[in-house]
Order: C-alpha cells, then structure tokens, then sequence
C-alpha cells in the first residue's frame, strides 16, 4: 500500500540535518517500502540521495515516451491492492537493482541496489507485535561531471519501516533511518500521527483519489523537530510499462504532498501489478512525467 511521502522520490539530502531535509528522506524511504518509490521513493526508485547535504537539482520538463492513458474511475479492486505483494509477506526478501537519472531523464547520476527483508513480531515506540521491512540502499554517484567530487562515493542507508493492517488498510507507525557516507554515520527517526496510510483500503479502486491528513515528527541528533502537518491525495490507475529490467503490467501510482516541508509536490511510481515481482517499483517520475529513475534487475527470494 501506498504512504505520504514529502520529496520527490529522486532528490533526496544525502546527511540529515536538523531541517526538512530529515523529514524529506525519511518520508521518501517511508513511501519507498510498500508503495510509490523507485527506489526514490517516492522518492523511493531507489532512494536517490544528493551527497554531502548538497541542494537538490529541480527537475526539468522534457520529453518521454508516450504511457497508456489511465483508465476511467472504477469501483472494483485492482492489481493495484496488497495481496500477492512480495514485501507484505514475513520471510521474503527482494532486490531491485536500478539508475537514477538527472534533470534530462537519460543521464545516470547514480547506480542503486535495494535489498529488502521483510518480518513479523517488530516493537517500534509503544507498539510491538508489527510488521516490518528491513530496506538497505546501496547508492554509487557514478557520474562525476554530474556530481563532482562525490563521483565514485558509495552511501549505504539502512531503513526500517514498522507498520500492521487495521480493518482495511495498512497503517505506518513510523520508521528509522542509518545513513553511512564518507566515513561519517547519521540516523534519524520519524513517527506518524494519526498513522501515515493514505485512507485507500488494501485494495483501492482506479481512478479514485483518496486524502489523508497526518503529521510527520522526526527525532535526530537527540532533538525533536517540530510536527509537520502535511496532507497527501493518492490515484491508482493500471498500464504497462518498460524499463531496462523488462515489460510488466503496472500500478501507476500519483501522489500529491502538500503541507510541511512541500508545496504541491507531486511525484509518480510504478509498481509491477501481478505476478513473481508483484509491488516491486520499476520505474519512478517527477511532476512534469520525466524520468527519475528505473529498475535494471529484480530478485525475490535470490532468484
């Protein structure tokens, strides 16, 4: 299922720092796990970090391959529901390789492995008993006229997101976060109230924007930010796409973040909608459809 996320899923703050910049990759890594992110995520997509702290770049308008239309509002349950997704079970792992794009949409600034462990009994805060996705982010800045000095660094950021199903939805308690870059090791937490679901149930309807209002509290570096108050719409709707990892059927997600540490920040994810890699993201954009990042490998169980 889906969750708030507050950056878009590939320009996220490589350090936390006691500023939104925390709140911005913790929401992504939170959107990353069960939803909307290529890493990134929703971010996220991996999820694409700017080294060193350094401001991310705004994506530019530019030209994509034409997508299926969405299709017209329904109010049946689509692929786009939980069941059958590989990180919702306890046990499984997963792995997406991926790049990471610039501005332009074709130049890779960045190679990213996802490794993904998922388990049952996890305590977060005062609740215990959940869910939990255990996400290592393996990121190589790659193209050093894009990225300077950080061309060649590796930043390892380890997440883990603690959730449980309540009724019909799935509900994000909250998430911790360990980022490991030159030598220098940052973590953070963030905790959500009410819980970070976005109101669509385990199986949402296409074409059907669902709202929900939250706050986002992050702790880091022993202080605690002050609560953003943020509101997220989130549509679903069903297409094919194609990405270096292969052809699949898809959930088209669209979030719309608004509130907090955004203005209207709006970002797009697909996510593989049936099958061996059902809920694994493939392939994630900005506001204006140009691509942010995309999967070159899937793995579920090493295989």
């Amino acid at each position: 299922m889906n969750r708030p996320g507050i950056k878009n899923l590939s320009n996220n703050a490589g350090h936390f720092k006691l500023s939104k910049t925390t709140n911005t990759v913790l929401g992504a890594i939170a959107l990353c796990v069960l939803s909307a992110c290529g890493g990134g995520g929703g971010s996220d997509s991996g999820i694409a970090a700017t080294p060193g702290g350094a401001t991310p770049t705004t994506p530019a308008p530019g030209d994509i391959a034409p997508v299926t239309p969405a299709p017209a509002p329904s109010t049946v349950a689509s692929d786009c529901g939980e069941d059958g997704n590989v990180l919702t079970v306890a046990g499984n792992t997963a792995q997406i390789d991926g790049n990471v794009y610039h501005s332009d949409g074709t130049t890779v600034i960045s190679t990213q492995q996802r490794k993904f462990a998922t388990s049952n009994g996890a305590s977060f805060r005062d609740k215990t008993g959940l869910f939990l996705v255990n996400q290592v982010n393996t990121t190589t800045y790659s193209n050093a006229a894009v990225n300077g000095s950080f061309g060649g660094s590796v930043m390892t950021t380890t997440a883990n997101n603690y959730s449980s199903v309540v009724g019909d939805a799935r509900q994000t308690y909250g998430l911790t976060v360990s980022n490991l870059f030159q030598g220098t090791t940052t973590t953070a937490s963030s905790y959500f109230t009410p819980y970070a679901y976005t109101g669509a149930p385990l199986n949402p309807a296409l074409g059907t924007a669902y709202t929900a209002s939250y706050s986002t509290t992050t702790e880091s570096g022993g202080t605690t930010q002050p609560a953003l108050a943020q509101s997220s719409i989130t549509t679903y709707s069903a297409e094919s796409v194609s990405v270096l990892a292969g052809t699949f059927p898809a959930c088209k997600i669209k979030v719309e973040v608004t509130g907090g540490a955004t203005i209207a920040n709006v970002s797009y994810a697909w996510l593989v909608a049936s099958g061996r890699y059902k809920g694994l993201v493939v392939r994630t954009a900005n506001a204006s459809g140009v691509k942010t990042s995309e999967a070159t490998r899937l793995l579920v169980n090493g295989q």
